[in-house]
């Protein structure tokens, strides 16, 4: 016997849930979905139950091609701001496709580029910047520590954190 809900043929927006897998993510049960379009996908059953996932990916790019909004990439789209953007943990990139260090996106982290001009060279891509007031959209020289590798960063974090440990009473 088992203890999920049975989604078998039922439609999720274009899915149908075929049979439920051995997978499970957030201890949530993995369905083998068939996409009208003919593709088969993996679908969480929570995704599916809530409506966030309604086809293997077809509908988006129908979507997307039917506002056109492939043509608005960059400088061409209304939320354009110049090459600079933030990522989803708070920290400023900016849009410098040619640098070495560039993401396949273009962008360079901020706090990077800063670095390099504070030092006067490019950054190893080993190296990591250390925000000193934890904020990381601040990116003032004067707040950016260099490290030359991520255990260094690692151990001085613990160092601090030690060091606050041992001056709480």
């Amino acid at each position: 016997m088992h203890n999920y809900k049975d989604l078998r043929r039922q439609r999720f927006g274009h899915l149908i849930a075929i049979k439920p897998t051995e997978k499970r993510i957030n201890r949530r049960i993995v369905w083998e979905c068939r996409c009208d379009c003919g593709k088969k996908t993996f679908v969480s059953s929570s995704l599916l139950i809530s409506g966030s996932t309604r086809s293997c990916g077809c509908l988006h790019k129908k979507i997307i091609a039917a506002i056109g909004r492939r043509d608005k990439k960059r400088e061409k789209n209304p939320h354009w701001k110049g090459g600079l953007a933030r990522d989803g943990n708070g920290r400023m990139k900016i849009l410098m496709p040619e640098h070495p260090a560039a993401q396949t996106s273009g962008y360079v982290p901020e706090h990077r580029i800063i670095m390099e001009q504070k030092i006067g060279r490019l950054l190893k891509l080993t190296e990591v910047v250390h925000h000193i007031d934890g904020n990381r959209s601040n990116n003032d020289p004067s707040n950016l520590m260099l490290f030359s590798s991520t255990a260094e960063h690692t151990a001085y974090h613990a160092a601090m954190k030690k060091k606050i440990t041992a001056d709480v009473p």
